[in-house]
């Protein structure tokens, strides 16, 4: 990490040159200086190396370019100038640094860019010079988008056994539209190489078991939302799945009137009752059977937040998601009470042992946390790999394809 000194020198370098009023190149070239200075290979020592002092390598860094381009000595001024800065990115709309803002619409780091290139392109129709750099830009965030798209398991002779399977743990929130969006998608990345697999020579191209783990919202794992957030977040989540041709856009937010108990209480319910079918049962394909039921009621509960605007505390709406899922009311008897005081006269579902839910998702919190991370969804492999983010679903899916070909040569 960086000292406040150093923090205060990056930023006093920069706004001094922001207000000598200098071309946008010049002002670009400064601050690409800067970061160079702090986050460059010459400064990425070995934080463990005893014999390293990053602080005078990093402020010696920082001095040469002060003697270079100017530095304001003021912390008052810099303090001054940073929450000026901090305020007119406030007045856009934004909440966070690392922003590009264009014609009214923001860009969240090398992910979004390819969203920016598109729009220039569009906007740029007669500069060849300019096109040929955005097309550049363009390629690399469609590898990124479609890579591997076509690769699928290769054949192998060798004979099956337990490492032909990976394990992956998908980390979502029933509040997230993020994780609607990564469900979707990594169900689908399963589907297809799950189908692969089995098509393989033999069938034992290794083949992908998905176990679900689903945490509370940030907001009640103490995170906090702000409204600039949840608007970024909506309307960032809708490009994500119009580019993915993910349906989107009528939310009915789940968090009040215990609607996120409902959908984890229902989660815990089903999970139960497939447990207690398992005892009596040894099948695998019944197993594969009851994830998928789980997988498909999931993602039907996510549709219906997110897309199709219902309402997880209707019994009406509960019914849709559930009979579309193919789950039955009584499939969750041995968790549920019924309640017949309802207006529509069907059967509510009201649910016991919350203390299972409870601990249910503060391991899976844990494990998360465990992991690094704490954003959703996040992905991780049983063989350690572990990524945050739908939008990183292509280093999940390169990772996996690489597994597989490592197993395959063993």
């Amino acid at each position: 990490p960086f000292t406040n000194n150093q923090v205060d020198m990056a930023l006093g370098i920069l706004f001094n040159k922001q207000k000598q009023q200098p071309s946008d190149s010049c002002m670009l070239d400064t601050t690409l200086d800067v970061f160079d200075s702090l986050w460059g290979k010459n400064n990425n020592k070995d934080s463990n190396d005893e014999n390293n002092n990053n602080d005078s390598n990093d402020d010696s860094a920082l001095e040469n370019l002060a003697n270079k381009h100017g530095m304001i000595d003021s912390q008052d001024e810099i303090r001054a100038l940073e929450k000026q800065d901090s305020n007119e990115l406030i007045a856009k709309g934004h909440y966070n640094s690392a922003m590009l803002y264009y014609g009214g619409e923001w860009y969240w780091g090398l992910d979004r860019i390819g969203y920016l290139v598109e729009r220039l392109l569009s906007n740029n129709k007669t500069n060849n010079n300019n096109n040929d750099i955005l097309q550049t830009y363009r390629l690399q965030y469609d590898r990124s988008i479609h890579v591997q798209s076509s690769q699928s398991p290769q054949e192998t002779k060798k004979k099956k056994n337990d490492d032909d399977v990976l394990e992956l743990n998908a980390f979502f929130s029933f509040r997230s539209p993020y994780s609607y969006i990564g469900m979707e998608r990594v169900l689908a990345l399963c589907d297809q190489h799950n189908k692969h697999a089995a098509d393989a020579a033999n069938g034992v191209a290794t083949r992908i078991k998905l176990r679900l783990r689903p945490v509370l919202p940030m907001v009640s794992r103490g995170i906090p939302l702000s409204q600039s957030k949840r608007i970024y977040i909506l309307t960032d989540a809708n490009r994500e799945a119009e580019q993915h041709g993910i349906p989107f856009g009528r939310v009915c937010d789940p968090l009040y009137k215990d609607g996120i108990d409902w959908c984890m209480q229902t989660f815990v319910a089903l999970q139960s009752s497939h447990s207690n079918n398992n005892n009596n049962n040894d099948d695998n394909n019944d197993d594969d059977s009851n994830n998928s039921k789980q997988e498909r009621m999931v993602l039907s509960i996510l549709k219906g937040i997110w897309s199709e605007g219902l309402d997880v505390t209707s019994t009406a709406h509960r019914r849709i998601m559930m009979d579309r899922a193919g789950v039955e009311w009584h499939e969750l008897e041995t968790n549920i009470t019924t309640n017949n005081n309802n207006n529509d006269n069907s059967h509510d579902i009201i649910y016991k042992d919350d203390d299972t839910i409870t601990m249910m998702t503060d391991k899976n919190a844990a494990d998360l946390n465990g992991l690094g991370l704490w954003g959703v969804p996040s992905f991780a492999c049983g063989d350690g790999f572990s990524v945050w983010g739908q939008d990183r679903l292509w280093a999940l899916k390169q990772h996996i394809y690489n597994s597989n070909n490592k197993n395959n040569k063993t």
